[in-house]
């Protein structure tokens, strides 16, 4: 084995032992919440004993903090602490006394080994009808302090890879680029293992402020653990950099650079490459990645460096055989990177998601960054290296290569404390965010704007804003007017919504949709000069159904359909192919009998669309008695009670031939 391989594998084998020795535990890259018992938007007829929150992620229960808000302001939730045997799960019991109402939770917590904080809300009501969720789109929506970057981290991350490059590129070129005529730089790397100690001080004060703990209570917790087995490296990096002219200078080259890649090794399994499956992968490609981009950037630095000082000449030959070095971390660095950008995305398929998501718009930026870098590479390598002459090597063209490098590492800062698409889409509910439509006045003279959150039927927010059709301009308008009206159940009527006027837009709240399917809806707009009427067409998805489904030996499969008005338990009998009775009844939370009016069913499957006949057997109890044929079928209801309108549907297998 040649001995610059032999002094590179030691390398690899020192920092695998300090990796090792540091047993750190991969994790996610933020504890996002991804379900709730209750659920969010939920109605439960009796005060839980309890609430659990489940999240992407181990959280810390130390550093972590759930609030329940009970009717009235009261708070009524105890400590927060891990279920048995589910560890990405927190539990938080309940006093009795809140009664009936809305129910407010409010999350915060703590990853349990990267430190990243995250919080959120999310409401449930006991008793009453269903509250809209906190943000259809994301269970318990996370705040900014799971999507935004902190300046302080930022700084402080900043500062560490720009020492862990000084110091891998420092050492890489002393091992493979520089002659043995070169003096050691102990100096130098002096100065980048100060930077990188100081930038891992730096993150480590950033992640004691936003968990809102000391630095005690953060390193008795697993994230400060995590923390500081990251900095068990970094000893390493300094130790050799402190005897770097005291040892044989390769030798103590070779603790330094060990080091340094253990540290980007420990950070790797601490990072967002820990929640990609399969782990080692990720973590051994972003490891790579960061060791590659050290060596790169860290060498121009030094190049730079050299090129300044007073001491032998930067020759032709040193800079040939740093391109060299630099071609071949490049290609590690763009294989890697994305190779690690679409498993951050969840895939090929999902990159749109560089383009709708900071993260994203965060790569594209790091990438935008690395074409030019590239290309100056390329630019000296090509050009200036083929000159004739042992002359200076061109300084400035060094230094531009230098000053995008550091750009590319506060990218990489603010792009480790966001939150990767892939880890969005695990906390994505089914329902859509909102529902929207948009429209004019017959004479194009304004244009309204509708908004309704969550678009779902049952209490939304609804939200009109109003513009000049030629110029788009905002409109102030005197008075706004909202009304609905369902097309396919005119027995509903027309429902009129309260607005009033909050930042240049018309905002009201009410359960005017009350049933899925199309919906007119009419904005009447009152300016000072003249008045406006704007038709809009809205379509209300059905909520996401919640069926049980209970089977007893020799009797029919009964359906429970969980409603915001109670539920709905379907069967049909005998469940064979031919002549057979399908079973409606409605129940209140309380479990008494719901009178359902102007009920409605059909039927949809292998013969077609089938409308049933309701006959009714009590209020709430109606039958149909149809033919049907082996297959799938599908049975939805529609009808209207006291608590509002009514619709429902459950899917059932009709066996035989």
């Amino acid at each position: 084995m040649s001995s610059p391989t032999a002094r590179l594998v030691g390398a690899l084998l020192i920092a695998a032992g300090v990796v090792w020795l540091c047993r750190a535990t991969p994790a996610d890259a933020h504890a996002l919440l991804r379900s709730s018992s209750p659920r969010d938007g939920s109605s439960v007829q009796r005060e839980p004993a309890a609430v659990s929150l489940t999240f992407t992620e181990r959280p810390d229960p130390d550093l972590s903090a759930v609030t329940v808000i009970g009717p009235g302001r009261m708070k009524l939730s105890g400590p927060a602490r891990p279920v048995p045997g589910r560890p990405s799960t927190l539990r938080v019991p309940l006093r009795r006394g809140g009664g009936r109402g809305v129910y407010t939770v409010q999350w915060r917590t703590v990853s349990a080994v990267d430190g990243h904080v995250t919080a959120g809300t999310f409401t449930f009501a006991v008793g009453a009808a269903a509250p809209p969720p906190a943000r259809v789109g994301t269970a318990g929506s996370p705040t900014a302090a799971a999507g935004g970057a902190s300046l302080l981290d930022t700084v402080g991350r900043w500062l560490l890879y720009c020492g862990l490059a000084g110091l891998v590129g420092g050492t890489a070129l002393r091992l493979w680029v520089f002659d043995d005529a070169e003096p050691p730089s102990r100096l130098g790397l002096g100065i980048a293992a100060a930077a990188a100690v100081v930038g891992w001080i730096v993150t480590v004060v950033a992640e004691a402020t936003s968990a809102g703990a000391g630095p005690a209570a953060l390193f008795r917790s697993p994230a400060g653990r995590a923390v500081l087995e990251q900095g068990t490296g970094l000893v390493a990096a300094a130790i050799g950099a402190a005897l770097y002219s005291r040892l044989h200078a390769r030798r103590a080259a070779l603790l330094t650079l060990a080091g340094a890649l253990a540290a980007i090794a420990l950070h790797a399994l601490a990072g967002h490459a820990a929640a990609v499956s399969p782990a080692a992968v990720a973590i051994g490609l972003q490891a790579l990645h960061v060791a590659a981009v050290s060596a790169w950037v860290g060498g121009l630095a030094w190049l730079v460096v050299r090129s300044v000082v007073p001491g032998p000449r930067l020759t032709r030959g040193t800079v040939g055989r740093f391109s060299t070095l630099a071609g071949f971390a490049l290609g590690v660095v763009v294989a890697s990177g994305v190779v690690r950008a679409f498993q951050e995305l969840g895939g090929l398929s999902q990159w749109p998601a560089l383009f709708r998501t900071a993260y994203g718009w965060t790569v594209v930026a790091k990438a935008a960054l690395l074409i030019p870098l590239a290309g100056l590479g390329a630019v000296n390598r090509y050009v200036h290296l083929r000159r004739p002459g042992e002359g200076d090597f061109p300084r400035r063209a060094l230094a531009g290569e230098v000053s995008l490098g550091a750009a590319i590492l506060v990218a990489a800062a603010v792009l480790s404390q966001l939150v990767p698409p892939v880890d969005i889409a695990a906390t994505a509910a089914r329902a859509p965010e909102a529902v929207t439509a948009s429209g004019h006045d017959a004479g194009l003279t304004l244009e309204a704007h509708l908004r309704v959150i969550p678009g779902r039927p049952g209490v939304n927010s609804f939200l009109v804003t109003v513009r000049r059709y030629r110029t788009n301009r905002p409109v102030r308008a005197r008075y706004v007017r909202l009304q609905l009206a369902s097309p396919r159940f005119p027995s509903l009527g027309a429902s009129e919504v309260a607005l009033r006027p909050r930042g240049g837009a018309w905002v009201g709240r009410g359960t005017a949709l009350s049933a899925p399917g199309p919906w007119n809806a009419d904005v009447l707009v009152q300016t000072a000069s003249t008045g406006a009427d704007i038709h809009l067409r809205l379509r209300v998805p059905a909520p996401p159904e919640r069926v049980t489904v209970s089977r007893v030996p020799g009797q029919p499969t009964v359906y429970t359909v969980h409603l915001a008005q109670g539920e709905m338990q379907a069967y049909v009998d005998p469940g064979r192919p031919g002549i057979n009775n399908v079973h409606f009844t409605f129940f209140t939370p309380a479990g008494k009998e719901l009178p359902v009016r102007q009920p409605r069913a059909r039927a949809v499957g292998p013969q077609g669309r089938i409308s049933l006949h309701l006959r009714r057997f009590s209020a709430g109890h109606l039958v149909a008695t149809t033919r049907l044929g082996p297959g799938r079928w599908t049975f939805h209801f529609t009808g209207r009670s006291d608590r509002g309108a009514v619709t429902a549907r459950f899917t059932t297998r009709i066996e035989g031939s």
